[in-house]
């Protein structure tokens, strides 16, 4: 399949769809931002080393006993293809579901349910990993987004506040420890 043919086709800006995106080959890492198809950019070394680094230290919360399989605690995924609406679907460096809400990963993409948490490392794209993907997290009800910033071994987490179920803003705070790069 000729990549460059479905990204350029001639249809209205914003009309691709979940499908367009499924018939890329698997190998090609897109995203659907808005209806429209976006080569997401591979990590340098860096954010390489750090994603490893933080697979690693979540390890130890996938809970449940029997090698993580049972009930509780959380599941994870790095770099999971994440449907969060119908022109949105987007691929966190690494997201996390509560067992409760996903008991297990399923086999076909996209995963339809909300990440209870995402990580976004930032590399070039800064300003996408900050202020769209946490409009876009927070807007789909997902509770926590953290970015880790490859230059700082400070995390920044931000937590959707509610009250009575209803949002109320991003509140922002960064840890003294976290995952280094």
């Amino acid at each position: 399949m000729d990549v460059n043919a479905v990204v350029s086709s001639k249809r209205p800006t914003g009309s691709a769809t979940v499908a367009d995106l499924l018939a890329l080959p698997e190998g090609d890492r897109f995203e659907l931002v808005d209806g429209e198809l976006v080569r997401k950019e591979a990590g340098n070394g860096r954010h390489g080393q750090t994603q490893i680094s933080l697979g690693i230290l979540l390890r130890g919360h996938r809970g449940g006993g029997g090698g993580g399989r049972g009930p509780g605690g959380w599941i994870f995924g790095s770099e999971v293809l994440v449907e969060f609406s119908g022109s949105q679907v987007r691929m966190p460096d690494v997201a996390g579901w509560r067992r409760g809400r996903l008991p297990e990963m399923p086999k076909d993409a996209p995963v339809k349910a909300i990440p209870d948490w995402i990580c976004e490392i930032l590399s070039t794209n800064r300003a996408d990993d900050l202020v769209a993907k946490m409009r876009l997290h927070h807007a789909s009800r997902g509770p926590h987004c953290w970015t880790i910033d490859t230059g700082s071994s400070t995390p920044r987490r931000r937590r959707s506040l509610s009250s009575a179920g209803r949002r109320r803003g991003i509140s922002t705070s960064s840890g003294r420890r976290g995952p280094t790069a």
